[in-house]
């Protein structure tokens, strides 16, 4: 049952799960608008040590 309109994770529920889990040696934010892509990379960087990047619109990255 959902009690919201969406159902995905949100930038809290994203960070605490970051918390226990290793550090990926880069994680791309492709969720969201830029804006609060970018500032979700920008804390999973000070808040967690981790290489967080939001590609580009249309950018390839090879995983």
């Amino acid at each position: 049952m959902l009690d919201a309109f969406s159902a995905h994770a949100d930038a809290g529920e994203l960070l605490a799960w970051a918390t226990g889990a290793p550090a990926p040696e880069t994680t791309y934010v492709v969720h969201g608008e830029p804006r609060g892509a970018g500032a979700l990379a920008e804390r999973l960087e000070n808040e967690h040590g981790w290489t967080a990047v939001v590609p580009r619109d249309g950018e390839k990255v090879l995983v």
